[in-house]
């Protein structure tokens, strides 16, 4: 049986009570034992981290682990058909942004060769304003079902 008059087998004893009260941590039981129930989960509040919105760290994760270009062509993925046109956007896709050279996937012979003559340099200034300058200096167009990755 413990000693009531020393001190460290009270703190034990009551960080045993703590524990087996529905298996919460002991930080969380001493604060239960000093403030009581009423009290203690606003105190235990105050006593924890602060939460932190996922989308930091996972942003971090993601360019750690991505290679910048690969990022970069999922955004134009995601605003292509504002980009191109309803018309051209169900009919084109990009697929790989590589050294520079977004390659356009292009379901018919008659679609490539209009958004190649007629809206190519067009395409291209819009591509720069969303990727930024560097990232794509070319476009290649390329019918469905030829592998130009």
């Amino acid at each position: 049986m413990p000693d009531p008059d020393d001190n460290d087998s009270i703190f034990r004893r009551r960080r045993g009570d703590s524990r087996r009260r529905g298996g919460i941590s002991s930080l969380e039981g001493l604060l239960h034992d000093w403030y009581g129930d009423e009290v203690a989960s606003t105190e235990i509040t105050g006593h924890l981290p602060q939460a932190v919105h996922i989308g930091g760290p996972l942003k971090s994760i993601i360019q750690a682990t991505f290679d910048p270009a690969e990022i970069k062509l999922q955004e134009l993925k995601k605003v292509w058909t504002v980009m191109v046109g309803e018309r051209y956007a169900r009919m084109s896709r990009p697929m790989t942004l590589k050294d520079g050279v977004l390659v356009v996937e292009v379901d018919n012979s008659p679609c490539l060769m209009e958004l190649q003559r007629h809206h190519k340099a067009e395409l291209l200034k819009k591509i720069k304003a969303t990727l930024g300058e560097g990232l794509c200096s070319k476009l290649l167009f390329t019918l469905a079902g030829r592998d130009m990755r």
